[in-house]
């Protein structure tokens, strides 16, 4: 059996932001605004809390 750890193979924060500004649509977004800026990439979840890539605790 392979381990979870190691069979997966994670992007950078730009790599992620590329996917998503290519395969989904943010319906309640300003589209402009989202593609200047670039996603959201959550990293991390506790409880209610979520972190970004950049460590801010959302």
């Amino acid at each position: 059996m392979t381990d979870r750890n190691e069979a997966f193979s994670p992007h950078s924060t730009a790599e992620y932001r590329a996917l998503d500004a290519a395969h989904h649509i943010h319906p309640f977004s300003d589209m402009g605004a989202l593609n200047r800026a670039g996603s959201r990439v959550i990293v991390k979840a506790d409880g209610v809390y979520l972190w970004d890539s950049d460590g801010n605790k959302v």
